[in-house]
């Protein structure tokens, strides 16, 4: 097989992949803003494993789509 062939594929299935981790994280973000209304975000850190820095960053960089 062509090497760029191969190369091309390859880089389809990365920007597939980083869609499909920009998408998840996306609806995490959403959740946590729904689920920060009713809980501390150190409640949610310590049951989701994500520092709290993090789920700020991702609550601020996911905004809400209505």
């Amino acid at each position: 097989m062509n090497v760029n062939l191969s190369l091309l594929e390859a880089v389809n299935r990365l920007r597939t992949a980083e869609e499909e981790v920009n998408d998840a994280k996306g609806t995490v973000a959403q959740l946590l803003k729904v689920a920060s209304s009713t809980q501390p975000v150190t409640t949610l850190s310590r049951l989701t494993g994500i520092k709290r820095t993090t789920i700020y960053w991702l609550m601020e960089r996911y905004p809400a789509t209505e």
